[in-house]
Formats: C-alpha cells, sequence, structure tokens
C-alpha cells in the first residue's frame, strides 16, 4: 500500500468486502531508512507514511505495518533475486523491499498480496488530452465542482477558459526534471556505448519507439503480453501469492474503451479515478497532485554499501564478459558521487547506473562460474 490513488482503490474495496465478514485487510508499506527528500524535485516525495496513515484512519479494520528494510540492502535484493529466476530483474532497484514485504507477509500468515501495480493503464489513466470544451460546458456541468478538492476549483475554471494550445505550451514548459533527464537513454544507463553500437542499439531512444502509435492499444497490448518472471518466483519462494485487480483485462477494456473526456476533464486528470472514489478515499490523498517515489533513500543505502559495491566492481572488471558490456567506469565515478553528493541527479544515476548495472553484472559473473558471495 502506497499514498497513490491505485494501490489506494485496491486496499479500500478489499476492506470493504472484509469489513463486511468481520475481517481485518493487512497492508505493508515501504518507508526510507534515510532522509531522502533531497534527492527529489518539489513534487515528489519519499516518505509515504503520512498518507497511508490518513486512509487507515477512514477504514478501522486496515491493519498496517510500516518497513524500513534495513537489513536487507539494496545490492542483497539484487542478489536474492538473482537467486530466484537466474537473469536480471525487471526493477532490481526495488527489490530489496519487494523482499521484505513477502518476508514479512509470510510470517504473518498472509498467502496473497494485491497491489495496484498497473492501475496507471487504466483505472487512473491520464487521459491524452484535456476536454475542458470551454466556460459554457462547465458551468452547464457545474455540480462535478462538488467533487473537486477546493484547491481545484479554481484551477479547473480557469483551465476551462483557456485554449488547448495556451495550455500545451504551459504544461512544456513545466516539464520537470526527471522528464528532461531521461529524453536520452545514453544519460541514464551502464550500457557501454561500443557495445551498444555494435548490437545496434546505440541509436535507439525510448520517445521514439512510441512516434506515429496509438497509446491506448500499446497499453491493452501491455496488459495482454506483460508479465513479471519474479512473481512466480516469489511465490515458490515465499507461499504468497500476487493480484493486482487493476491488471484485470475486462476493466482495462472498459477503461481505454470509454471516451478520452472520462480520464481527463476541466484540467483534471485521473478523472474516473478521482469521480469514483470521492466519497470513499480520503480527498487528502484523492486530489494530491505530489506523487511518492519509490527507494527515494538508495544513495544513501548504497553509500553504506560503498566498499562491497567497489569489490564487485573490481570483480567485474577480471570477467570475460562484462568490461565489454558495461561501462564499468561510469559505474564507479556515480558510486564515488554517493559519499558527498546528494541531489536528483545523483538518484537517478544510483538508480539507473550502478543498480541496474550491479544486476546485469551479477547475473554476468553467474554465467562464468561466481557464485555472487559478496
Amino acid at each position: 500500500l502506497s499514498s497513490g490513488l491505485d494501490s489506494g482503490t485496491v486496499a479500500i474495496l478489499a476492506a470493504e468486502e472484509l469489513a463486511a465478514q468481520g475481517r481485518s485487510l493487512y497492508t505493508y508499506s515501504h518507508v526510507p531508512l534515510y532522509d531522502s527528500e533531497s534527492f527529489l524535485p518539489k513534487m515528489r516525495f519519499g516518505n509515504e507514511q503520512s498518507y497511508v496513515e490518513i486512509l487507515c484512519g477512514k477504514y478501522n479494520n486496515i491493519k498496517t505495518k510500516f518497513l524500513d528494510t534495513s537489513h536487507i540492502s539494496p545490492v542483497d535484493g539484487i542478489i536474492k533475486s538473482l537467486d530466484l529466476t537466474c537473469q536480471p530483474s525487471f526493477g532490481p532497484v526495488n527489490m530489496f523491499w519487494i523482499h521484505d514485504i513477502r518476508e514479512s507477509a509470510a510470517a504473518e500468515g498472509v498467502n496473497t498480496l494485491f497491489t495496484g501495480a498497473r492501475g496507471n493503464l487504466g483505472v487512473s489513466f491520464n487521459g491524452m488530452e484535456n476536454h475542458s470544451k470551454g466556460l459554457a460546458d462547465f458551468i452547464k456541468n457545474i455540480n462535478y465542482c462538488k467533487l473537486y478538492h477546493e484547491k481545484s476549483i479554481l484551477k479547473a475554471l480557469v483551465k476551462s477558459r483557456m485554449p488547448e494550445l495556451n495550455l500545451n505550451i504551459i504544461r512544456k514548459n513545466k516539464k520537470d526534471f526527471y522528464q528532461s533527464y531521461s529524453e536520452d537513454w545514453h544519460n541514464f544507463s551502464a550500457v557501454n556505448l561500443d557495445f551498444a553500437e555494435r548490437t545496434g542499439i546505440a541509436g535507439i531512444q525510448p520517445q521514439e519507439i512510441l512516434k506515429g502509435k496509438n497509446i491506448r492499444n500499446i497499453i491493452f497490448e501491455n496488459i495482454l503480453s506483460g508479465s513479471f518472471d519474479i512473481i512466480p518466483c516469489l511465490k515458490e519462494k515465499y507461499g504468497v501469492s500476487n493480484l493486482d485487480p487493476t491488471n484485470d483485462k475486462d476493466l482495462v477494456d472498459f477503461c481505454l474503451g470509454i471516451p478520452d473526456e472520462q480520464h481527463q476533464r476541466y484540467g483534471i486528470t485521473r478523472f474516473l479515478i478521482r469521480r469514483a472514489f470521492h466519497e470513499k478515499m480520503p480527498k487528502q490523498i484523492l486530489w494530491n497532485k505530489s506523487r511518492g517515489k519509490q527507494s527515494a533513500d538508495n544513495p544513501l543505502r548504497v553509500k553504506h554499501e560503498y566498499k562491497r559495491i567497489k569489490h564487485i566492481l573490481e570483480a567485474l572488471r577480471k570477467s570475460s564478459s562484462a568490461p565489454e558490456i558495461l561501462n564499468l567506469a561510469r559505474m564507479e565515478q556515480v558510486l564515488n558521487r554517493t559519499l558527498e553528493e546528494q541531489s536528483q541527479a545523483m538518484l537517478l544515476d544510483t538508480n539507473r547506473v550502478v543498480l541496474r548495472g550491479l544486476s546485469v553484472g551479477l547475473f554476468l559473473l553467474r554465467n562464468e562460474g561466481d557464485k555472487n558471495e559478496y
């Protein structure tokens, strides 16, 4: 359970069903071990505990547990995942607390976990564009204002009077660091550029893959075919199933099949889910424009593993394959920066260069007979 709409709505529906049976819902939330605010832009926050507590305060049968995962490091999480899947994980930066949650749930006799991981692809889809339709339309549908948080009413009124062209200009200028930093994969990858050029991937950019394609079709195809190989492995190890109600095919089919104005209107994104839960979810969460960031304190966690990671990098330099595939010099450069630097760039580089690079590097070492005993 995070501070967001997706896992929050799943928790609310589950809590209501269990309350009718006189039962409780047990939730697990990861929280930072260290202060992470220096690594985040102003519209992001690292500790989601206060919002989770607000939600649980509304539903008395939600029993929550906050886990700082001090006993499992990011490197431990990567190695545990390699033990299970024998391949680099999709999200190595989060694996340490993903294992912690399963361990905690299993210890308490929980055999099924719900998540809302795919909610952004359906129930809380942002919509493709704003559908204001002018001031007259806003006045005609003035009852929508009853749904708004008090801070959103004036903003919706202003946006209803502004041409879409002007709104797009404003949105473009408001792009935060995360968006601008990720425009070129070379900025956030541990892949050796020479290797990328030899394999023909050097010129590929993430945003170019989506050009000229229908985003809704891409989302729906992702629902049909997308899967995380580690999920069944986690179930096998901990005896805890993982279910995501937001990933249901029929639900996503419905959400993507309705008119786009149901998802974004009067300047409000994720409009469908906000309306559906306006009486069920606390307004502080329902209308929160800031977003939580998982694993936001990773640079400080990695800093405390500095010597261990240096040792792994030395092993990678002696590898027959790692120096060809990975930019080990860059990985070490970023690792050294964790000793002093606290910035937004530091979080991005730690996660995308050091930890993703280690996930691939440790996998390569295993293929050469290394047991990853670091």
